[in-house]
């Protein structure tokens, strides 16, 4: 994650999955000049609602997808999104293999998010920045996308690895 600051300037979120919602676990503040911390470690939010989760969703199998966002639909217009917008969001993600938002939390502001996934595909958490819109320009937007994917692939490679570990018998000597 502080690569990511170091890379871009921005700050950089780790948000996990707990049941219908998601939990930002982590957060690296950026060095920029103008800041975006639209979310604080331990914030919880509807499954859809922040672009790290919407990055999740997409990594989902469609059914269980479908039923996460039927489940928050009575949620989302609380955090001024609607099932629709969840839903062509995820479909973006599907498509492009990573999540994107033009309109941030906040106002001015743009996040992309890549979704962390475990041995089997599942996702297990994502990671997103958020910035600026005016810096955010498609370029940008697709260089946070790569340099997020190719995190997200290492950190999965790294939890696999431990996963696989502990998995494996003892050796007789």
């Amino acid at each position: 994650m502080r690569q990511l600051v170091g890379d871009f300037r921005e700050s950089v979120y780790l948000t996990v999955r707990s049941h219908a919602d998601s939990v930002c676990i982590h957060r690296e503040i950026g060095t920029s000049g103008r800041k975006v911390l639209s979310i604080s470690e331990g914030s919880r939010r509807p499954l859809g609602t922040v672009i790290g989760s919407i990055a999740y969703l997409a990594a989902l199998d469609a059914s269980e997808c479908e039923s996460i966002i039927d489940e928050n639909r009575s949620r989302y217009p609380h955090w001024g999104v609607t099932s629709s917008l969840v839903i062509e969001r995820v479909e973006f993600a599907r498509h492009h293999g990573y999540a994107y938002a033009s309109q941030g939390l906040r106002p001015g502001t743009r996040s992309v998010a890549a979704a962390i996934q475990d041995g089997q595909g599942k996702p297990c958490g994502s990671l997103s920045i958020a910035a600026v819109a005016d810096i955010m320009d498609p370029p940008m937007i697709e260089s946070m996308a790569q340099s997020l994917r190719h995190k997200a692939e290492l950190i999965a490679a790294v939890l696999n690895s431990q996963a696989s570990r502990t998995r494996e018998p003892p050796v007789n000597r």
